[in-house]
């Protein structure tokens, strides 16, 4: 079981989240190659921050070096998620000679393939867990090409003025 700061909080910790992300670390990189990455002056202490060792606590600074050592946006999924949220991560920014209507289509595209995808698990009623993950990974995407048309937009304008 992880420990929790407050054993009366009903949630995991952002500090047993990042302890996980860093001992399976999507780059490939092992924790004992990450402290040096990300900047600790020894592989000890950043061992005892993530799994709360006493007297040592994970600072926040550390999170996204972390992250982008490990290639994992983990720590903020979970804190969006635990805040009622979701965590999106937006598209590299186009150059704007990249059409709007490319843009559009491929919105519209992104959606109608998340439609697809629920109209496909829920024609019975049911939804499973592996279906729901196929759903969830279409639906980040449409909702990252939402937020892409909107940055497009939004670029359009402010060139307007």
């Amino acid at each position: 079981m992880t420990q929790n700061i407050n054993p009366n909080y009903k949630h995991k910790s952002v500090r047993a989240v990042a302890h996980h992300m860093v001992l399976n670390a999507p780059s490939g990189l092992s924790a004992k190659v990450l402290w040096r990455v990300v900047g600790y002056t020894n592989y000890n202490t950043m061992m005892s921050e993530l799994s709360a060792q006493d007297k040592h606590k994970l600072g926040a600074d550390m999170l996204l070096p972390m992250m982008d050592a490990c290639d994992s946006d983990a720590p903020v999924e979970y804190l969006a998620e635990e805040r009622g949220g979701v965590f999106v991560k937006l598209p590299q920014a186009q150059p704007m000679h990249k059409s709007l209507t490319i843009q559009l289509a491929n919105t519209v595209k992104e959606c109608s393939e998340a439609a697809a995808v629920a109209a496909a698990h829920i024609i019975d009623g049911k939804v499973n867990k592996e279906e729901f993950k196929a759903f969830r990974k279409e639906d980040r995407e449409a909702i990252a090409a939402l937020l892409a048309m909107e940055f497009m937009m939004e670029q359009a304008a402010e060139g307007d003025e």
